[in-house]
Order: C-alpha cells, then sequence, then structure tokens
C-alpha cells in the first residue's frame, strides 16, 4: 500500500476532469494519459522523494505484473465515458492507495476504505 496526501486526491480528479474534457479521449489508452497527467501534477505537489517516483511507486504499491499506463488501459477498457474521479477509483484499487490525512492521526480518507467495501458512518 501507499499512502498518499489525502488532501491532494481533488486535485487529481479535478486534473483528470480537466484533461478529458480538453482532450476529449474516448479510450481506455487515452483515459490512461488523462490519469498520468493527473499523476503528474500531484507529483509536482508531494515532496520530492515520493513525487519524483510516483509512478514507479504505485506499480510498487500495487505488485503490478505490468506498467502502471498497461495496466490502467486494460482496466478501463470496459467504461463508456468515466469521470476523473471513477478512473482515480480504479487507480486506487489497482496500486493499493491509501489517501491519508496529513496531520499525522490514521484517518484514511475517501476512497481506498470505500474500496474495500467499507461506508462512512454519519454522527
Amino acid at each position: 500500500m501507499i499512502e498518499l496526501p489525502g488532501s491532494l486526491r481533488d486535485l487529481v480528479i479535478e486534473r483528470v476532469d480537466e484533461e478529458l474534457e480538453v482532450t476529449g479521449a474516448d479510450s481506455a489508452d487515452a483515459w490512461t494519459e488523462c490519469v498520468l497527467a493527473g499523476l503528474e501534477a500531484l507529483a509536482e505537489e508531494m515532496e520530492e522523494d515520493i513525487g519524483e517516483n510516483l509512478v514507479s511507486k504505485l506499480e510498487e504499491s500495487g505488485e503490478l505484473e505490468q506498467s502502471l499506463s498497461n495496466e490502467l488501459s486494460e482496466a478501463y477498457d470496459a467504461l463508456s465515458d468515466p469521470s476523473g474521479d471513477e478512473l482515480i477509483r480504479i487507480l486506487e484499487r489497482h496500486c493499493e492507495v491509501a489517501w491519508i490525512n496529513e496531520d499525522g492521526d490514521d484517518e484514511i480518507a475517501k476512497g481506498f476504505m470505500e474500496a474495500d467495501g467499507y461506508q462512512d458512518e454519519e454522527f
């Protein structure tokens, strides 16, 4: 599992949505390119040691059998007009991403726990 700053999850989704709109992406390979652009934006906002190697760290985290781009293209193949959020959720499952609260507590942000079937409890 790789832990990423929860505060940046929305940034990634926004960037992916922008790429989807600007490029008119309509295939699994094009959607993958949009996600990679979102990950590039994420990497720029992160600590140097993780950000510079984000894609390889995601590949290691998910113990992928092939490159991240190939893995995502295959996973996205059955989709029809996905949103950035949908694409990132698939990335989260494949790469075992946990979006964490940077304040140091163990609260795991939306995304990873939902992918494992957990539901937020309303108080």
